[in-house]
């Protein structure tokens, strides 16, 4: 979506249009999950769902998006990300109080919301972006979106591996458990996935 064409999409959604409105959100909800995969997987991955964080997001965003004054891609992705930075703290307090833990001191805001920013530097590297400089990676964040966009769209194996490796932060051992396979099928299986991903990449942008 070019600048002047999300420009005129906002404005129609400010004036009511709830298509114009979800198709706004809809773009953000692959790199959205990505964010809540990378958040939840070193935390509470058995007992929360990233889909279910990032649904409740979505909902959240469609019912206040009276309260967004931003113009920008940039600034609508960062506003989602803070509304989804209050769910997953929400969530984390849910599940880990649960386990009679001191909430408050293992997680934050600013973390939530620095992990995110981690994230965002991740999945543009991930396909090896033209942008080089990882502050000018943070400002845009477009690029996130596209990659996350492309790994919703690998083959499932492919798709489980870079979630598993890249935003879940499993080691191959662990990879090779989760899916049932040897740390050997495990090593090449991302290879694969690897080259596809950017060989899905250089279609898109060429």
């Amino acid at each position: 979506m070019t600048g002047d064409e999300f420009a005129l999409t906002i404005d129609r959604a400010r004036r009511g249009s709830t298509a114009d409105l979800g198709k706004l959100l809809q773009r953000y909800q692959n790199y959205l999950y990505l964010l809540a995969v990378t958040q939840i997987g070193t935390r509470i991955s058995r007992r929360a769902s990233a889909s279910d964080v990032v649904q409740e997001t979505m909902l959240a965003a469609h019912r206040d998006f009276s309260q967004f004054r931003g113009q920008s891609q940039s600034e609508l992705a960062a506003w989602l990300r803070c509304i989804l930075s209050r769910n997953l703290i929400r969530e984390f307090e849910r599940h880990l109080a649960a386990e009679k833990r001191d909430v408050r001191r293992e997680i934050s805001f600013e973390a939530i919301a620095n992990g995110m920013e981690s994230s965002c530097t991740i999945a543009a590297a991930l396909i090896g972006s033209r942008q080089a400089d990882p502050a000018q990676i943070l400002i845009d964040h477009e690029e996130s979106v596209r990659v996350a966009d492309l790994v919703a769209m690998l083959p499932e194996d492919y798709r489980t591996i870079v979630m598993l490796k890249v935003f879940s932060g499993l080691k191959t051992n662990e990879i090779a458990d989760e899916m049932s396979r040897s740390p050997q099928a495990i090593r090449l299986l991302w290879m694969r996935a690897l080259r596809q991903l950017r060989s899905m990449h250089e279609e898109k942008i060429s």
